[in-house]
């Protein structure tokens, strides 16, 4: 008759919330609210926390002829690890700064390749129990492939909270 009813002998007391949360980190708008969350999400559940900074390999998005050279090639492969090197480095201080103010331990990780991909091996790796990603920039985007934080759930199973 109330098989919606739990029986509360079934959970295990002081495991009622997340023990370990990756949040999906980088350059957006939303990236530093993404951040404040999850590290407010972390302290008040006492869970650990895994920031994850997906780069893009090399190639992707760029397309070069035979006639650009190796040498430009090298160049703009050059510069773009620099670039990126330089907004790790952004990464890694603010979490730094929100680690000591919240005091939450906060661990950082670079991933290459697929934010989609990257992200749910790292939640596997970490046996994480929830995810925590920003909104996507543009509106477009999310209604002809679907909004990450969905193909992530779908692709992972866990929890996925999308912070706008």
């Amino acid at each position: 008759m109330n098989s919606w009813l739990t029986d509360p002998a079934a959970f295990e007391l002081g495991c009622d919330g997340p023990s370990s949360i990756v949040v999906a980190v980088g350059c957006s708008q939303t990236s530093g609210r993404v951040l404040a969350y999850a590290a407010g999400v972390a302290r008040r559940q006492n869970s650990r926390l895994l920031a994850v900074h997906v780069r893009r390999p090399m190639g992707a998005g760029a397309s070069w002829t035979a006639s650009a050279g190796a040498d430009a090639y090298a160049l703009a492969a050059g510069a773009l690890a620099e670039c990126q090197q330089g907004l790790e480095a952004e990464i890694r201080e603010e979490i730094r700064q929100l680690s000591v103010t919240w005091g939450v331990p906060i661990q950082f990780c670079v991933r290459t390749g697929d934010p989609l991909r990257e992200i749910a091996r790292t939640a596997e790796l970490a046996h994480a129990d929830a995810i925590i990603v920003g909104a996507p920039g543009t509106r477009i985007r999310g209604r002809l492939g679907g909004s990450f934080g969905a193909r992530l759930m779908d692709r992972c199973g866990w929890p996925v909270t999308v912070v706008p």
